[in-house]
C-alpha cells in the first residue's frame, strides 16, 4: 500500500479578500502555495456563513477568484463553511456583542452591518423560523457550546434556501469539493420544531411530549421511546449529508468531500455523522484542538480511530495541528508519522515555510517508509458507536455506590465512570503508551475484517446488538481472542437489560457490587501482583475452571472460556478507574487571546496508572509484540509498517513530554528533544521485531546529514536492531530490508 500524496492545507480569507482583493493578488497567493507542493486548498471564508447573509455575493466572488486562481495552477479548492451555525441578536447579549468585536476589530473588520436581526427574511423566510427549537421550552435557544443558534437541516424552508446556495456554488463558483461544517443538533434537548416532530411521528409512530412534560422525558436512556428520539436525531444528521451529496449527483457534479472532527471517542451528543458518512468522505482528519504537549495523548487515541475509519474506503488520512514553537512543528511532524498519517497546517508563512521545509524534505525522500506499507497489529479495540451515542451506566449502579461510598451528589470521582466511553479511551491510551500495535474495528465491520485480527478489546462496550454477539462469536471460534472489560453486551439492540450479560458465550457468572476507595491488587496466575487497581465488581456465580486473575481477597475479577479455536476472557470493571491523559482547550481558558500564553492546571497524570494496571494486563495478553524498544532512561515509542520488500519502524522519543509536575501549564510548552538544538539520547536503542526474516538495517533521521547503517542479529525468530547512543534526539526511522 503506497500513501497519497495529496497535500492539503486551510486558507483564510479575509475582509481584505472579499472588499479589495483584485484577480492578481488571489494568482499571486495561488501560485506561492503551489510551489510549496500543496495540492488542495480548503477555503475558510465568514465561517458562520448565514451571519453574512447580506455579503454573499461579495463573499462568493472572493471565492471565486481564488478557486480560478487554484486550477491555474493545478490545485484543488474546497469550499468550507458552517453549515447550520450563525450569530443574531437572539443569541446571549454578551456573545452576540463579542462576536461583534471580535469580526469589526479583527479579521473581518471590513463587514459593517451583519445579519443581526432574527426577524429578518432570508430567501423570503423568516430567519429564526428555521432555528432548532428546545423541546423543553417550545422555544429556538443558542448552542451552549458555540454560543450560536442552529438552524434545522430538516427544515424544509431552510434546505431548499441552503441546498440552492449550494447548487450556486458549484456552479458559478467552480468549487472542487464542498465541507458542510457543524451539522449537528447540539442538545437531546434539541431539535424538537414542528418539522422534526412531524417527521419523528411518522417514522416510530411515537409523539414526542409537550413542554410540560418534557422534563419527565429528556435524558431517560431506559425508555425505548426517548432512545428512538435520540436514534432519529443521529439519523437526521445523516440524511442531511446523504441528502447534500445526492443533490450534487443529481446536478451532475462530483465532489471532494474532505470532513474531520475534533474529538469523537468518548461522545456524540451532538449527533455529528462523522461514522455514518465515512463512505462519502473523500479524505479523513482530526483536528486536534488541545494544547499541544498536554493534549496529544488524546490526539494518538483518536488517531487511531482515523487510520482505521480512512482504511474502510482507502482515502487520505490527515492530523491537523495548531502549533505556536518552532520545536512544537518538529513534534506534531513526527507524530504524524509515527502514526502514518500527513501533517496538516493551517496556514503558511515566512516562518512556517522556513520550518518545514527539512520536514518536507525528509518525507519526500522516505514517503513509502513513512506512509506506505502494511500494519500488522498487536490487538484491534471494539469501538461500540451504540455504547457511546445510545447508552449510559444505570442510575441503579450509579445510586448504590454513591450509597456504598456515602458519597455527596456531584462525586467527583464517580463522574468518570458515568460514561462507558471514558474507561474506553483509559484503555486505549494504555495500549499506545505500552507500545503496542493497535488498531481498531467497528461494529459494522463484516467477518471477513475481524479475522484479520488476533485480538480484538471490547472495553465496556455496555450494547452489543444480537449481531454483533454472533459475530464476536463466531471471530473467538474460528481462533481469535476476545478480551472484554467491564459491562461487556450489558444492552442489546433496543436498549433492553440482559440480566447474565456473557451468557451468550457460555459464561453465567454475574457481578456482584464491591464498592470501595481502597487500592486493591490484580493477582496473576504466576503469583504477579499489579496493584492501584480499584474494582466496583467482582465475579459471582463463576465455575471455578474459568477464574484466571483474582484481586488480593481472592475474589474472582477475570474469567476465561476455550470456544471453538479460540478464546474469551472477560474482566471485571475498575481496572484503571477509568483514568484518562486528557487536555487542555487553552481558547477556552478566561483570559485567553490569539498569540499570547495563557496558563491552567496541568492535567491529572493518567498514564503511569494506565501502564500499570491495563497496561500490565494486556502484556499478558500479547506475549510477543510486534516491535518493542528498550532504551535505559527514555521513553520511546515504536511503530511498524511492513512491505513486499521490507518494513519500517518509526520512532519516536517522548522523554518528558508528559507534565508530571503539579503546575500550571501553557499553550507554548517547550519540547526539549525537539528543539533546535537537542540533546542526543544517551542511551542505545534496542528495537525488537518478532516473527521477522529480515536483515539489514538503516537509520535516517531529519537531524542525521545521512544514513547510518545499524547493527543487526536474529535469534528464535527475532530481529535485534541497535542504534548506538548519540543517534538522534526526536525522531528516527529505520528501513529494513533482506
Amino acid at each position: 500500500m503506497t500513501g497519497n500524496k495529496d497535500v492539503y492545507t486551510f486558507i483564510e480569507i479575509s475582509d481584505e479578500d472579499v472588499f479589495r482583493a483584485s484577480e492578481r493578488d488571489f494568482s499571486e497567493r495561488a501560485r506561492a502555495l503551489a510551489e510549496q507542493g500543496i495540492t488542495h486548498l480548503i477555503f475558510n471564508c465568514c465561517h458562520w456563513r448565514w451571519s453574512y447573509y447580506p455579503w454573499w455575493d461579495k463573499i462568493d466572488r472572493a471565492l471565486a477568484l481564488m478557486t480560478e486562481a487554484a486550477h491555474r495552477f493545478g490545485m484543488k479548492a474546497v469550499e468550507h463553511h458552517s453549515s447550520l451555525l450563525l450569530h443574531t441578536d437572539g443569541c446571549p447579549v454578551s456573545d452576540w456583542e463579542a462576536f461583534r468585536k471580535k469580526e469589526e476589530k479583527g479579521f473581518f473588520r471590513g463587514f459593517t452591518d451583519f445579519n443581526r436581526d432574527p426577524l429578518s427574511t432570508v430567501g423570503g423566510v423568516r430567519l429564526s423560523s428555521m432555528w432548532q427549537v428546545n423541546g423543553g421550552t417550545g422555544l429556538p435557544g443558542s448552542d451552549a457550546g458555540y454560543k450560536t443558534h442552529v438552524m434545522c437541516c430538516s427544515n424544509p424552508d431552510f434546505r431548499r434556501i441552503y441546498f440552492n446556495y449550494l447548487e450556486h456554488l458549484y456552479r458559478e463558483v467552480k468549487i472542487d469539493g464542498i465541507m458542510t461544517d457543524d451539522i449537528e443538533i447540539y442538545s437531546h434537548d434539541y431539535c424538537a420544531c414542528e418539522h422534526c416532530r412531524k417527521l419523528f411521528f411518522e417514522e416510530t409512530g411515537y409523539p414526542l411530549p409537550d413542554p410540560a412534560h418534557w422534563e419527565d422525558f429528556a435524558g431517560r436512556f431506559e425508555d425505548k421511546v426517548f432512545v428512538a428520539w435520540m436514534k432519529f436525531r443521529h439519523a437526521s444528521t445523516k440524511r442531511f449529508q446523504d441528502d447534500v451529496k445526492r443533490h450534487y449527483e443529481a446536478l451532475g457534479f462530483r465532489m471532494l468531500r474532505p470532513n474531520y472532527v475534533f474529538r469523537c471517542l468518548v461522545s456524540n451528543t451532538s449527533c455529528y455523522p462523522f461514522e455514518a458518512c465515512a463512505d462519502q468522505w473523500t479524505a479523513i482528519f482530526a483536528e486536534n484542538s488541545f494544547g499541544i504537549k498536554t493534549g496529544y495523548p488524546v490526539f494518538a487515541a483518536e488517531a487511531i480511530h482515523r487510520r482505521a475509519l480512512a482504511q474502510r474506503t482507502g482515502v487520505p488520512v490527515m492530523s491537523m495541528f495548531y502549533p505556536h514553537l518552532d520545536c512544537e512543528y518538529y513534534f506534531c511532524y513526527s507524530l504524524c508519522w509515527s502514526w502514518g498519517q500527513r501533517f496538516l497546517g493551517d496556514s503558511f508563512s515566512e516562518r512556517t515555510k522556513k520550518l518545514e521545509a527539512p520536514l518536507k524534505r525528509f518525507e519526500e525522500l522516505h514517503f513509502d517508509a513513512l506512509f506506505g506499507g502494511e500494519m500488522k497489529d498487536d490487538l484491534a479495540f471494539w469501538f461500540s458507536a451504540s455504547t457511546r451515542d445510545f447508552c449510559r451506566e444505570s442510575p441503579a449502579h450509579f445510586l448504590a455506590r454513591k450509597k456504598a461510598l456515602n458519597l455527596s451528589e456531584d462525586a467527583a470521582p464517580i463522574r468518570s465512570k458515568l460514561i462507558f466511553q471514558t474507561p474506553f479511551l483509559s484503555w486505549l491510551q494504555a495500549a499506545y503508551f505500552s507500545g503496542f500495535q493497535t488498531d481498531m474495528v467497528f461494529e459494522n465491520d463484516s467477518p471477513e475484517v475481524l479475522d484479520r485480527h488476533k485480538t480484538i478489546i471490547a472495553p465496556y462496550a455496555a450494547t452489543v446488538s444480537e449481531e454483533n454477539e454472533k459475530k464476536l462469536f463466531a471471530f473467538v471460534e474460528r481462533g481469535g481472542t476476545l478480551v472484554t472489560v467491564g459491562n461487556f453486551g450489558e444492552f442489546d439492540q433496543s436498549g433492553a437489560v440482559r440480566e447474565r450479560f456473557l451468557s451468550g458465550f457460555g459464561i453465567d457468572a454475574i457481578f456482584e457490587p464491591v464498592f470501595s476507595t481502597e487500592e486493591r491488587s490484580l493477582v496473576f496466575p504466576d503469583g504477579k501482583t499489579v496493584g492501584g487497581c480499584r474494582f466496583d465488581y467482582v465475579f459471582r456465580d463463576v465455575r471455578p475452571e474459568q477464574v484466571v486473575l483474582t484481586d488480593d481477597f481472592s475474589r474472582p475479577v477475570a474469567l476465561k472460556k476455550s470456544i471453538g479455536s479460540g478464546q474469551i476472557i472477560c474482566l471485571a470493571p475498575g481496572l484503571t478507574d477509568g483514568a484518562v491523559q486528557e487536555g487542555i482547550l487553552f481558547f477556552g481558558v478566561d483570559g485567553y487571546a490569539p498569540g499570547k500564553p495563557v496558563e491552567a492546571p496541568a492535567p491529572d497524570l493518567a498514564v503511569g496508572i494506565q501502564l500499570k494496571t491495563a497496561g500490565e494486563f494486556l502484556k499478558k495478553i500479547v506475549s510477543s509484540p510486534r516491535v518493542s524498544v528498550e532504551c535505559e532512561g527514555y521513553f520511546i515509542l515504536p511503530s511498524v509498517k511492513f512491505s513486499e520488500n521490507g518494513a519500517a519502524v518509526r520512532l519516536i522519543n517522548l522523554t518528558g513530554t508528559l507534565v508530571k509536575e503539579n503546575r500550571p501549564v501553557t499553550d507554548y510548552e517547550e519540547l526539549e528533544f525537539f528543539n533546535s538544538e537537542p540533546e542526543k539520547i544517551e542511551s542505545p536503542v534496542s528495537v525488537t521485531l518478532s516473527d521477522c526474516s529480515l536483515s539489514s538495517a538503516v537509520l535516517y533521521s531529519p537531524e542525521m546529514d545521512g544514513p547510518l547503517t545499524l547493527a543487526t542479529s536474529t535469534e528464535g525468530g527475532k530481529l535485534k536492531i541497535i542504534v548506538p547512543a548519540g543517534s538522534f534526539s526526536g525522531f528516527a526511522l529505520i528501513e529494513i530490508s533482506v
